[in-house]
């Protein structure tokens, strides 16, 4: 934090300036006319310092606003951002990230995002990684991941390689789409008992043609008798 007694550089630089323009009136001699043009050049070069401040001072008020937009928009997304690397190591994970794992952020740095892999589909997520770091498209799969309780879930994740210096990172975004496969396979669980009871009402009505039919032949039987 700066003293809030120290000049700003402004001033210093309006002194030097000032200190200048004394130093060539030193070689001749001063009217007043020459006295008030380095006044009033003076007066200028100050009103454009102070203008400069105050544009720096606004310039750096929005990037701090714009940074602070940012942090929100990273830390309290509904949406899980993890960094990794060609080992699946978590680098950076955002407030969200860690919430969906069921840990605090603090404790994943350093950890592998395979670990929270169900076993099973960990092949899967190395081939998605692989995807990742080989392509410069973003890849895409579903898995399902294993909170820290050991509870499981479905996660969508969008992976792109980028670029830090010159190494090569994962950024990946992990959305939480377990609502939406409950919904789907009660979805096709109705549809299947559907499909049953549309096979049963069909077989109903086959069965009853038939019986007809043989009520009918029967009645001919009857009738010869």
């Amino acid at each position: 934090m700066k003293n809030p007694k120290q000049k700003p550089d402004w001033l210093d630089e309006l002194r030097l300036r000032a200190e200048e323009l004394l130093g060539k009136g030193k070689d001749k001699d001063m009217t007043n006319a020459d006295a008030f043009a380095w006044v009033h050049e003076l007066q200028v070069h100050q009103t454009e310092l102070e203008m400069q401040n105050e544009e720096l001072k606004r310039s750096r008020q929005e990037l701090e606003e714009s940074r602070n937009k940012y942090l929100e928009l990273y830390e309290f997304s509904p949406i899980g951002y993890f960094t990794l690397d060609k080992q699946s190591t978590i680098l950076e994970v955002n407030l969200s990230g860690a919430a969906l794992l069921g840990i605090e952020r603090g404790s994943l740095s350093g950890r592998r995002f395979q670990l929270f892999v169900e076993t099973d589909l960990r092949p899967e997520f190395n081939t998605f990684c692989n995807r990742v770091f080989e392509s410069d498209f973003k890849q895409t799969c579903e898995l399902r991941l294993v909170k820290n309780d050991a509870s499981l879930w479905y996660a969508y994740l969008e992976g792109i390689a980028m670029r830090n210096g010159d190494v090569k990172q994962c950024q990946i975004a992990v959305i939480d789409i377990t609502k939406q496969k409950h919904a789907q396979d009660e979805e096709a669980r109705l549809k299947d008992q559907l499909f049953h009871a549309q096979n049963l009402a069909s077989v109903g009505i086959l069965a009853g043609g038939v019986a007809h039919n043989f009520n009918n032949l029967l009645m001919v039987v009857m009738g010869y008798a």
